[in-house]
């Protein structure tokens, strides 16, 4: 009798601490009160069905009310249908899944851009808030029968979630370290996480901080998997793309959309490690103007390490490209980018661009591997390796106060570099093969001038050692104060004075291997350059080899297209 006793006085002292802290796994009714000692809130313990079939939005939006500090609101596999906008503005919380199969359907049926467009979650005031671990399908389907004009009120009928997270901090710093991580994301009509400054966008417009998108997967979405701006902070790192920038957005059909946009105010930004396969665009950084006048740049950028392949194709998508740098103080380095049209663009208010040992191919008419627009100048192009280009390698529109050094550039339908307008232009070191015109040229188009460039110890050539006429390798014309000294190529000598301006300052012959050197007194600095068919570039990466040592035969480095 005494040892029953104790056994049920245990039971009765035990019993009520884990009651206040366990999940209780029978369905309750929506609008039941969470118990402020709960630390986790599953969702499916408070009126949310997750069959697919009976609308869970209220359900959500009581929990999210309810939520207090330090709770989790946990989200059970299952298909939870939605049929709202979840307005989400709470502190110190983390809504959390089981991972993609724990997901959130947003469905209804087609309603008017001039109404109340409906989003995914719609957050105003947060910070410190944890969203992991599920996925939202957004439900739309509609991309391609609407055309977008950013600056008409157009009527539309949109036939899912507008955005999936709408970020609008209702005063500057009341969003405050969002983190979105392992979710998937998909058939959102516009955006999959926005928060912008753009004129079409609506008031208010303030700056949110420490935002971050890690292991996300994107897909099928309408504009932008993520379009930020006015952030303080952004991090986007080693999450996939998908299938973005499906519908048209300008009343000439262009196609629009990209994986990241930060633009407009977004400062201090990294998006790195992240992979992107078929998109309008990859990522982009540039100043906008918001309906309040002022001018929101993007500063402070990196964009590295990041793969982007099988951008769209067509005309609609010719205004497109792999990375956009058009900010202030941008690193665009270690990528490898296979674009339709232009494989890098800076334009428009860009200062100080370093874009470093990216691998670039461009495929669309005309595009160029990297394109410098007129800007204000800074910019240093270094060690990259543009493979192939139906325009130029690099295309110097009108920029200014720039270096181009250490490229190697091959396989251009033009130019591999040209230089079409801009001063203060230095271009050292440079391989340039296989043009179908000139490997350099300087020469101004109608309405630009080029003044004070400095060609140094450039390697023009074609692969297989064909003698070409001079202006083949390095044409100037029409230019000031251009010097070209210590460049090397195979060049056919020529009685004219044009001509003669570009071989005149110790500009010399190069020459051609096709092993490293056995043999023989090399000085430290001389280039060797291997002679091979164009079509073996594909399995034969080795384009040459540098003395790194002076020697009989000396100590080389392989150049190289990896």
């Amino acid at each position: 009798m005494k040892r029953t006793f104790y056994f049920l006085f245990i039971i009765c002292c035990i019993f009520p601490v884990f009651g206040s802290t366990k999940i209780d796994f029978k369905l309750n009714q929506i609008g039941k009160e969470i118990d402020s000692n709960v630390s986790i809130i599953n969702v499916k313990n408070y009126g949310a069905k997750g069959d697919g079939i009976h609308d869970d939005g209220p359900a959500f939006q009581n929990i999210i009310n309810s939520l207090r500090e330090n709770q989790t609101l946990y989200i059970p596999k299952g298909k939870y249908l939605i049929r709202q906008t979840l307005q989400f503005n709470k502190s110190n919380v983390t809504v959390r899944g089981d991972g993609e199969d724990s997901k959130l359907i947003y469905k209804w049926g087609k309603f008017s851009r001039t109404k109340k467009l409906l989003y995914g979650f719609h957050i105003n005031s947060a910070k410190n808030v944890l969203f992991s671990d599920f996925s939202i399908n957004g439900g739309s389907s509609n991309f391609n029968e609407i055309i977008i004009d950013d600056w008409k009120d157009e009527t539309w009928d949109v036939d899912g979630a507008y955005n999936l997270f709408l970020i609008q901090p209702k005063k500057t710093n009341s969003v405050n370290g969002l983190t979105f991580k392992n979710l998937v994301l998909s058939n959102s009509f516009f955006d999959g996480i926005h928060s912008y400054a753009r004129p079409a966008d609506p008031l208010p417009k303030n700056t949110s901080y420490n935002i971050k998108i890690i292991n996300c997967s994107f897909f099928d979405i309408g504009s932008n998997a993520v379009g930020l701006g006015l952030v303080n902070g952004l991090l986007v790192e080693e999450s996939k793309f998908h299938n973005i920038g499906l519908m048209r957005m300008t009343i000439q059909k262009n196609g629009g959309g990209m994986a990241v946009d930060a633009s407009g105010g977004a400062e201090n930004v990294i998006i790195r490690y992240n992979y992107v396969d078929k998109a309008a665009a990859g990522f982009k950084c540039e100043t906008h103007e918001n309906n309040s006048g002022r001018y929101l740049p993007s500063k402070n950028v990196t964009i590295s390490n990041n793969i982007i392949k099988n951008l769209f194709q067509g005309e609609k998508y010719e205004i497109f490209y792999g990375i956009k740098a058009n900010g202030v103080n941008v690193i665009v380095e270690n990528n490898t980018i296979e674009s339709f049209y232009h494989g890098i663009l800076v334009g428009i208010n860009a200062k100080n661009v370093f874009i470093n040992n990216n691998s670039i191919s461009t495929t669309g008419k005309g595009a160029a591997g990297i394109r410098l627009d007129m800007n204000q100048g800074g910019h240093i192009v270094s060690n990259n390796k543009i493979l192939f280009s139906d325009g130029q390698g690099i295309l110097v529109s009108d920029a200014s106060d720039i270096t181009l050094s250490n490229n190697i550039i091959l396989n251009s339908m033009k130019e591999n570099i040209r230089m079409a307008g801009g001063k203060n232009v230095k271009i050292y070191n440079n391989i340039c093969a296989n043009a179908g015109t000139s490997n350099i040229s300087i020469t101004p188009v109608e309405g630009l001038s080029i003044e004070n460039v400095d060609l140094k110890n450039n390697y023009c050539y074609d692969f297989n050692g064909a003698i070409k006429p001079l202006d083949k390798r390095i044409l100037i014309d029409n230019s000031k104060k251009v010097i070209s000294n210590g460049n090397k190529f195979q060049k056919q000598e020529l009685d004219n004075n044009l001509h003669e301006r570009a071989t005149s300052e110790n500009n010399s012959n190069l020459y051609f291997s096709l092993t490293k050197p056995s043999k023989g007194n090399f000085q430290k600095g001389q280039v060797l350059l291997k002679r091979r068919l164009k079509s073996s570039l594909n399995t034969d990466k080795i384009i040459g080899w540098e003395c790194i040592e002076s020697g009989n035969p000396g100590v080389w480095k392989e150049i190289s297209v990896n």
